[in-house]
């Protein structure tokens, strides 16, 4: 996982060089979650679980990503919304599928990965794919999903 996710970041990184900014200092919301300060994403996330202390972001031409540690754990909260013309596929295989979910009108399907029991979410709404993903439960996914304001 942690080999899959330094490629994309990566490839990232390569693709976008000069377009893409990365912000580390940290505000608090209102409702007590940590948003990177400037941040300028089409949306906000209003809950993540308490362990999730630490955020950083990428900001690129119609895509938005969201990274939260917990400090503890090799596998972070990462929230990823696109534009759905810049939407990436997202592979599902080698992963269960858990549960699917309606979430502000739209279908939400949430998988597990067998190997290490982390979570992913992915979601279409408003013209934006969303995956969130990391080592979450089913449930905590599902309350992160509904607590993003676009």
């Amino acid at each position: 996982v942690d080999a899959t996710r330094n490629a994309v970041n990566n490839f990232v990184l390569e693709a976008f060089d000069g377009n893409a900014e990365m912000q580390t200092e940290v505000t608090t919301e209102k409702s007590g979650t940590a948003i990177p300060a400037n941040w300028d994403g089409p949306f906000v996330v209003t809950w993540v679980p308490e362990r999730f202390s630490d955020v950083k972001s990428v900001e690129m031409s119609g895509t938005w990503h969201l990274l939260y540690d917990d400090l503890n754990n090799s596998l972070d909260l990462l929230v990823n919304v696109w534009d759905c013309e810049q939407s990436p596929h997202i592979s599902t295989d080698n992963l269960n599928e858990v549960a699917s979910e309606t979430i502000l009108g739209t279908q939400a399907i949430i998988y597990t990965n067998p190997i290490d029991a982390s979570h992913m979410l992915l979601w279409t709404y408003n013209n934006y794919n969303v995956q969130i993903y990391g080592s979450i439960t089913c449930e905590e996914a599902k309350k992160i999903a509904k607590n993003i304001v676009f």
